[in-house]
């Protein structure tokens, strides 16, 4: 056992009332419907980003998307480049740099391949919000940018035509943990509103993946878009969900629907080339030759499967002192590509329940991803570490940085202070919350099948975590219908309290165990 239950049972509530009570759920969190959506006009730069794209279409102008290589990055440039598309604009690019081959933001090639095709309008997705001297370049040029964006906005931004980012200070947007592909949503929303037309229903459901996929919170706005694509999925018409559906198909469950949501995940999130070009974005907007792209991807996907699967066996043989409330890891033999540095943090943090950095080194340049839990934010850290570091962004809970190689030790002693500073809530956090209890074994089975409610799961919202208590690993591996992954060494012949987490109607995983004295 690594951490603490923290748990309280009630034998006069049922399983779902437990989860309820324990979880603090508000009512409209069981009708997440679309009426609930806070006015998008509110988003500062809004109106003003609307406007100019409107302007630019109408114009006949020359307009490029600049993307993010992420499946947040390619839903949000899909589903801006497929309503130009159906807009009538008949110049119109995509640009999505490759984050092994090249650096973070607006770069000079990009900006040689503006000047290039005569591009009159830059609109960045997913980023661009700390891009501020590649503005200034454009801005000489004579080239207009809006930034479309969700991450932590810097002190200095760059002088855009528009910025429209819910995490801006002076932006009245109640919701500000939106993935960029809400963020593009919302403008695409308000260019409908002027024009006075409908939406493409289909939109919800991309906005839905790639909010997933950038695993912001699913509660507020983001559970919104997700559980109404999850409710309406079989209605959105999209000729590539429909090519989708041809290799994985889905029926009416929620449970089903969600499955398929993590198959297109796996699927999108390869794709990487050069000069701007994504092998997944191409899928998406491709007329004729989507099952070369398809195959593509799928190959990269079976080697990234491969690759996945040794860093699990990593994470699972590498030593983590319990004592210490962090963990910080330098990748200096070059085990592991960049990509699967993230999955690393991530893997581990959930583990420990400790906030947690991997370093790498690319070029002369000392790259990081951070991932933690509750009780902690990883940009907080980053701010304390501000000066030693190039450029810094991302989430609380999953956030990266780029510094000088030269800098490790100062960054990684400075983290270490950090981290001692906000100890307590790291202490307090290093446990697991139980949101269920059973006394009974044969409860269980009744249990698990009345959790359609509270799909999806995800950050914010994570898969329920049930407490059996007192009984043999066969009364539970013997259940009708349910299958239980993670029996590790147990001894069949003594009774446990099995700690359990839910993650579909059939699949229950064993998180913890103790035996029942």
């Amino acid at each position: 056992m690594i951490l603490e239950w923290n748990y309280e049972g009630n034998a006069e509530l049922n399983c779902i009332e437990q989860f309820k009570k324990n979880r603090n759920f508000a009512d409209d969190f069981f009708s997440p419907t679309l009426d609930l959506l806070p006015d998008e006009y509110l988003m500062k730069d809004i109106e003003k980003a609307a406007n100019r794209i409107i302007k630019a279409i109408r114009d006949k102008k020359r307009i490029i998307i600049f993307g993010h290589d992420d499946l947040d990055g390619i839903s949000s440039s899909y589903i801006l480049y497929d309503f130009l598309e159906k807009m009538g604009s008949q110049y119109h690019y995509y640009y999505i740099p490759n984050r092994f081959k090249d650096n973070h933001g607006l770069q000079q090639n990009f900006i040689d391949l503006v000047v290039e095709k005569k591009i009159d309008l830059v609109i960045t997705v997913d980023g661009g919000s700390s891009s501020f001297d590649a503005v200034e370049k454009l801005n000489e040029l004579g080239v207009d940018v809006i930034i479309t964006d969700h991450h932590i906005v810097p002190e200095k931004l760059p002088n855009a035509f528009a910025i429209v980012n819910p995490k801006q200070k002076d932006c009245s947007y109640p919701f500000d943990m939106l993935a960029g592909v809400g963020v593009i949503f919302m403008v695409i929303k308000v260019m409908c509103k002027i024009l006075n037309i409908e939406m493409q229903k289909a939109y919800i459901l991309w906005a839905a993946v790639g909010s997933w996929a950038d695993k912001v919170p699913l509660n507020g706005v983001n559970r919104i878009l997700v559980r109404n694509a999850l409710d309406n999925w079989l209605e959105y018409e999209d000729e590539s969900m429909e090519f989708f559906h041809y290799y994985y198909s889905i029926n009416k469950s929620l449970f089903s629907k969600f499955n398929f949501m993590a198959f297109l995940t796996r699927i999108l999130s390869n794709g990487r080339s050069d000069k701007g070009i994504h092998y997944a974005m191409e899928l998406l907007i491709s007329k004729i030759n989507k099952k070369k792209f398809y195959d593509i991807l799928m190959k990269e996907k079976i080697e990234n499967e491969k690759k996945i699967e040794e860093v699990i066996k990593f994470c699972n043989k590498i030593s983590v002192d319990k004592s210490q409330n962090y963990f910080i890891y330098y990748d200096e033999n070059d085990e592991f590509q960049y990509n699967l540095i993230g999955l690393i943090a991530s893997i581990i943090s959930s583990k420990y329940r400790i906030p947690v950095l991997i370093f790498k080194k690319k070029k002369d340049q000392l790259l990081c991803e951070g991932r933690c839990t509750d009780g902690f934010n990883l940009v907080e850290s980053f701010e304390y570490c501000k000066d030693d570091l190039i450029q810094f962004g991302g989430h609380f809970k999953a956030a990266g940085f780029v510094a000088d190689i030269n800098k490790i030790d100062d960054i990684a002693s400075k983290f270490r202070s950090f981290v001692e500073l906000k100890k307590e809530n790291i202490l307090k956090n290093k446990k697991i919350n139980v949101d269920i209890v059973l006394e009974n074994i044969q409860e269980l089975g009744n249990c698990i099948y009345l959790f359609s409610d509270f799909i999806p799961f995800g950050i914010g919202n994570p898969e329920p975590k049930i407490l059996v208590k007192s009984c043999l690993f066969s009364e539970l591996s013997n259940l009708p219908k349910i299958n239980i992954s993670g029996n590790n060494d147990i001894c069949l012949t003594k009774k446990y309290d099995f700690l359990l987490s839910f993650s579909n109607k059939n699949m229950l995983n064993i998180v913890d165990y103790r035996i029942n004295e």
